[in-house]
């Protein structure tokens, strides 16, 4: 994916919602099913949480920008191959849901 294009799907750095530190599943699906459908031009409604992102045409080079710009909305770094290693909507959420209940418990203790 080229610069150019990069912008045209993702728009400005800055993700296009306020981050969240700690994102539920529910708003990690959001985020990703918003960030899909603008890269395969479909509506969210549309993607399937259980297909993996390669189905939906996504390269590495969109898999790792995806991560760069999934990190800014949660607002901590991430794997840049983390899309790979958890490769469906469904999978990626859940994995970093979790994370983000472990963070959360550290802090507060």
């Amino acid at each position: 994916m080229t610069e150019e294009k990069s912008r045209k799907i993702w728009g400005s750095k800055k993700a296009d919602q306020p981050r969240k530190d700690f994102a539920d599943k529910e708003e990690i699906q959001a985020w990703l099913k918003e960030a899909v459908s603008k890269i395969v031009k479909i509506p969210p409604a549309r993607i399937d949480s259980h297909r993996s992102f390669p189905e939906y045409g996504l390269d590495s080079l969109a898999l790792v920008e995806l991560s760069g710009n999934l990190g800014e909305f949660l607002n901590r770094d991430l794997p840049q191959l983390i899309a790979w290693e958890y490769p469906t909507i469904e999978l990626l959420s859940a994995y970093l849901a979790e994370e983000n209940s472990l963070i959360r418990a550290e802090e507060t203790e």
